[in-house]
């Protein structure tokens, strides 16, 4: 038999469909209500999203939040951001070298297909990994944000 906790420390809640409904990305008034309640009372609540944790993190600003969720799970699991220890954690990231392989192996394994590779460059990107494939006509490097809607749309 599952039983639950009366006195939670932690409530993490996906945002996609679960705390935004629509396509929006601001939750209901009851649901920050419900939000700042938790806070109120010394739980501590997270985020869980595909967005990485910096794009979680500008969203709850944009909600207006009392205060700063204490976890935030980003990129579908690949990092967490641990607000109390101040800490981003990446549990697992490609090496520019994964990236050039997996374009490679694409651009011959689908001739036909058209490769776009997004990527900041912010931290650990390097253009010169792509080199080699740069100058295939079924592929194309854009330097941008996948969570730029209006940039992503544009390809």
């Amino acid at each position: 038999m599952r039983t639950y906790s009366n006195n939670p420390a932690l409530v993490v809640c996906d945002i996609d469909g679960t705390l935004t409904k629509n396509g929006t990305v601001y939750p209901s008034p009851y649901a920050l209500k419900v939000i700042e309640g938790l806070h109120e009372r010394k739980i501590f609540f997270g985020l869980a999203s595909g967005r990485n944790s910096d794009n979680l993190l500008s969203l709850t600003k944009e909600w207006m939040l009392s205060f700063e969720p204490q976890l935030l799970i980003g990129g579908n699991g690949s990092e967490y951001y641990d607000a109390i220890e101040g800490k981003n954690n990446v549990l697992y990231i490609l090496s520019q070298e994964d990236v050039r392989y997996i374009i490679t192996t694409m651009l011959k394994k689908y001739p036909d297909y058209r490769i776009v590779c997004l990527d900041c460059l912010t931290y650990a990107g390097n253009l010169s990994t792509l080199a080699p494939v740069m100058d295939n006509p079924n592929f194309r490097f854009v330097k941008e944000s996948i969570t730029d809607r209006e940039a992503v749309f544009k390809l």
